[in-house]
């Protein structure tokens, strides 16, 4: 009720002050009608009845011409009001900034998109100094930039980067004018955010120097700091190369994402072992570089054998990093950069192939260790083979390589296991047609480990063969009767009948009677009926495991 009550004395007075007006207007024009016109009462008493009515039409003619001026000057004055109103938004809710400044740079207006920008109300914008909102790495630019302007037929521009009250900055592009025809002169500046557009041409440079899969510098961004680099003051200038040894080997073994994988974990290792400030660059493929400036070769040794000791710890974890590495500097003016790293090159070859078989051999290791992770039954399984293989060979009179051979080939006929879904090996159900498809091609795949080694290439073969059927209707070449090397008809056999006599996933197990019974019932099918013959005989005389 007292909200309303104050309400209608609001009305109450500004009615009052409404009429107030009226009635001094109404005094100021009888006052000035006083002082421009002597109204001749005499005049006015002589005239005639149609005169006066002349007067009187004239009037009010005179009347409504006013009265329509007035509407249109009302008109007029509500389209102005309209217009004003309407440029006044478009003026504060611009997409850009506008800032006016004074001589002195101090801000003196500004739109609320300004004030958005800097996410600061306007009072606390005004009467401060504009650089106070840019960054100190952009202020001398920009005081340059404003004095320019007062020169410059056309706005300077210039980037920087914008202090919000929250203390984030953003980058904002400034187009400055000063404005000459006023006194005293002021600034007028327009700004853009294009932190988007910074941002994305950050992205597309750090692209174009960038590895996409280790995150280090590209060929292109080591070439152009070679030659950046390559000052006096610099030498002497090392370079250190290291190419990662058996990738295909690895990327055959579990795909291309595991030989990503070790291509990723060999860029951190090399990056923790370097200096901050070190250029380390992918040249591709497998191939590092790092560019040492001030570096003597006693330094560039002990970071060799930090990486190769960070390596070591990994790869006890699991891992299958190994690197070969080859150093060059270039310590006199005129000696070419091109032969330094022909130089680092060709010792890094060098040392590759002196450390090629070991390292190879120990990776060999590592894959047979990482697929008894994934299938703990196999390490059992790939022993008794092994065991088996043996014996046979033994009870055939084969040499002692060839024996040695079987034994291994029965130890790793699976290793290319290794690259096959654990799902799979451990499924205990029947797998599906797909899956069998996925399941037969690991004898390819065995033999593509084994035979990048050159001891194992003749193993290889033997594993690649190993599901080769008498008859012809085995895989992967549908071999059938000779055409199958004699140590994978062995392997074939050993590893049929330990799979059917020892646990399994999704089928029942026999008896070494009811074994003997499917071996018999597969020879000149599935085995060698010659193989067959000795592995009956071995068991006949009880020869055939230990006792």
């Amino acid at each position: 009720m007292k909200k309303n009550s104050t309400l209608l004395t609001k009305n109450e007075e500004t009615i009052k002050t409404s009429l107030k007006k009226q009635e001094s207007v109404r005094a100021n024009a009888e006052k000035q009608l006083s002082l421009d016109e002597f109204i001749d009462v005499e005049h006015i008493s002589k005239m005639k009845p149609h005169e006066i009515i002349s007067v009187i039409h004239e009037l009010h003619v005179h009347q409504i011409e006013l009265e329509m001026q007035n509407n249109e000057l009302t008109r007029v004055s509500n389209q102005l009001e309209e217009t004003k109103s309407k440029y006044f938004d478009l003026y504060e809710f611009a997409p850009v900034g506008y800032v006016v400044l004074s001589e002195k740079g101090i801000i003196i207006e500004t739109n609320l998109t300004f004030c958005t920008l800097l996410l600061t109300q306007r009072n606390k914008l005004l009467r401060n100094g504009f650089s106070r909102f840019i960054k100190k790495e952009s202020q001398n630019e920009y005081f340059s930039k404003l004095k320019d302007s007062i020169n410059a037929l056309v706005p300077v521009e210039m980037e920087a980067q914008m202090m919000r009250s929250d203390g984030f900055s953003f980058w904002g592009h400034l187009e400055i004018s000063a404005i000459k025809d006023v006194e005293p002169m002021t600034f007028k500046i327009v700004l853009i955010d294009i932190s988007e557009r910074v941002k994305k041409e950050e992205e597309i440079q750090y692209i174009s120097y960038h590895d996409p899969l280790t995150g280090l510098y590209n060929r292109r961004f080591y070439e152009q700091e070679l030659v950046r680099l390559d000052t006096a003051r610099n030498y002497p200038l090392t370079i250190l190369m290291g190419d990662v040894n058996g990738l295909k080997l690895i990327n055959d073994s579990f795909g291309h994402l595991h030989g990503d994988k070790i291509l990723i974990e060999a860029a951190q290792v090399i990056k923790k072992c370097c200096r901050a400030d070190e250029i380390i660059a992918r040249l591709g493929g497998d191939e590092f570089v790092v560019i040492l400036p001030n570096t003597q070769m006693l330094e560039v040794n002990i970071i060799i054998e930090r990486i190769k000791k960070m390596i070591e710890d990994l790869n006890k974890k699991g891992s299958l990093i190994s690197i070969s590495f080859g150093t060059s500097s270039k310590t006199r003016q005129g000696e070419s950069m091109e032969s330094v790293f022909k130089s680092a090159e060709d010792q890094m070859y060098t040392n590759k192939l002196f450390e090629h078989t070991s390292s190879k051999s120990n990776m060999i290791n590592l894959i047979m260790n990482t697929l008894y992770e994934k299938n703990p039954r196999e390490i059992e399984h790939s022993r008794r083979v092994s065991d088996l293989c043996y014996r046979i060979g033994q009870e055939m009179n084969l040499n002692t390589i060839e024996n040695n051979q079987v034994r291994l080939a029965g130890l790793m006929h699976d290793i290319g296991k290794v690259g096959i879904d654990e799902s799979i090996l451990n499924s205990n159900t029947s797998l599906t047609n797909q899956e069998f498809e996925l399941l037969k091609k690991h004898s390819e795949m065995g033999y593509r480990i084994l035979v990048s080694v050159s001891e194992f290439s003749q193993v290889g073969l033997i594993v690649l063969c190993h599901h080769e059927r008498w008859d012809g209707t085995g895989y992967p070449r549908k071999l059938k009767n000779k055409e199958i090397p004699l140590l994978a008809r062995i392997v074939s056999l050993a590893d049929s009948f330990d799979a059917m006599t020892n646990e399994r996933t999704y089928k029942k197990v026999l008896s070494h009677a009811e074994a003997m019974i499917e071996v018999e019932k597969c020879s000149g099918a599935q085995f060698d009926p010659a193989v067959v013959a000795v592995f009956k005989r071995m068991n006949e005389q009880g020869s055939l495991f230990h006792s």
